[in-house]
């Protein structure tokens, strides 16, 4: 086989570089595609997450006053209670308070999309550290506060159970109704339509309900806790979601 000239070495090589650089070329046009795919699928996840993250703000809308409001009722019962006296000017919120001695509010707040993007390792891909950081804490938060939101119904069973031995209800419907009702609307018409029988100084000489007032009273204290936590959670979330431009 002849030698290849100079004139031919160099052309070789310069077909052979033209080749390599091509090669490189594709490969590089490849990696460029393949990000811009993965920064749209990151941009439609956290647009997602920005909406789920507003469903949960408007459930902490409910969710935090009403966790509130229940608490500072159930202290009413309380303290009235360990009073052994009953104000006239207390005494629609001490009936209020009996009936929301049972009630927890635990929103289904949601965190679907963090774990999409969780189990998908796209949460891996985003640049943004402290964003990356917050989303990564939300299934573990939704999932902490409902298991609390759970030991906390089961504590409600206990007072619940004596109240009913202790006070009547008149509802159109069961106790189990009266609460669905009350979680749907909590409004106005539902109070007035809850009627509360109880004898005062019956309850007073209850000591085992009193004490499983004490209970409740705190159950409230700390669900109002929960919900407070998670939206604060929520809040941080949909700021730092604000700051990178999903709005």
């Amino acid at each position: 086989m002849p030698l290849l000239s100079r004139k031919d070495l160099v052309k070789y090589f310069a077909e052979m570089m033209v080749v390599v650089f091509g090669i490189l070329i594709a490969f590089q046009v490849e990696e460029w595609r393949q990000d811009v795919r993965e920064q749209r699928e990151i941009d439609a996840a956290l647009v997602r997450l920005k909406d789920e993250t507003k469903d949960n703000l408007r459930f902490c809308e409910r969710s935090v006053p009403m966790s509130a409001m229940q608490a500072r009722l159930v202290q009413v019962v309380l303290q009235s209670l360990q009073a052994g006296r009953l104000l006239e000017s207390d005494r629609s919120q001490f009936e209020s308070g009996l009936v929301k001695l049972g009630w927890v509010v635990s929103p289904p707040y949601q965190s679907t999309v963090a774990e999409e993007m969780i189990s998908t390792g796209l949460l891996k891909e985003l640049d943004q550290a402290d964003l990356r950081s917050i989303i990564a804490r939300i299934p573990g938060s939704v999932e902490a506060s409902q298991r609390s939101f759970n030991v906390m119904r089961g504590i409600r069973e206990e007072p619940r159970e004596e109240l009913r031995k202790l006070v009547e209800y008149r509802y159109e419907g069961s106790f189990d109704l009266m609460e669905m009702e009350g979680g749907r609307g909590g409004s106005s018409a539902f109070e007035d339509a809850t009627k509360v029988i109880y004898d005062f100084p019956k309850l007073v000489d209850a000591t085992y309900f009193r004490n499983l007032v004490v209970v409740a009273a705190n159950v409230q204290v700390e669900i109002y806790g929960i919900n407070q936590r998670i939206c604060n959670f929520f809040e941080d979330i949909n700021a730092q979601l604000t700051d990178q431009g999903y709005l």
